[in-house]
């Protein structure tokens, strides 16, 4: 059995404390938690991953999405959380570093990160927030972006495109 949560502001901490409890009492395979690279400045985030690195917690693995956004602005002009992955591990996580595009090489992590027996893992998996829609601008943060009609439509334009072709391929 394994379980996947959506770790959100705050959150980590409830899901390191509640999977504890549930490997002891029923022996979860797993436990997956994906988190926002934003998080990284806030103290719970850290408190959770040196408890669960002290603790080993080998049944959780963090999935980060770094894509250095946030709702202030680029995550690197708020605060300085580089090396990220460094930082997991100096609290004692098995910590990957991934495309996070990349879809084989982000299952491959998580296998590895399943088969980890001693500690707890973060797959750090980086992402641009443009990712998948080449008509928006270079600059473009696709958390709070507000498009104007113009590229709106462009955008819709261009997922109806992708979408007609995948379905052709499923056939």
């Amino acid at each position: 059995m394994s379980a996947t949560v959506h770790v959100s502001d705050p959150g980590i901490e409830w899901t390191v404390h509640d999977p504890r409890e549930l490997a002891l009492r029923i022996r979860l395979r797993a436990v997956h938690m994906v988190a926002r690279q934003g998080l990284g400045y806030l103290g719970q985030v850290w408190e959770a991953a040196m408890f669960a690195g002290h603790h080993r917690l080998d049944k959780v693995t963090v999935l980060l999405d770094a894509n250095n956004s946030q709702v202030d602005g680029p995550v690197d002009s708020i605060t300085t959380i580089e090396p990220i992955a460094a930082k997991w591990a100096a609290f004692g996580w098995h910590a990957q570093d991934v495309d996070g595009h990349d879809m084989d090489a982000v299952l491959a992590a998580i296998r590895v990160a399943d088969a980890e027996a001693a500690r707890p893992s973060v797959v750090v998996c980086r992402t641009s927030t443009r990712h998948g829609l080449d008509c928006l601008p270079p600059d473009a943060d696709g958390h709070f972006i507000k498009l104007p009609p113009g590229l709106a439509a462009a955008a819709v334009d261009e997922l109806a495109g992708k979408l007609a072709r995948l379905e052709a391929l499923r056939g």
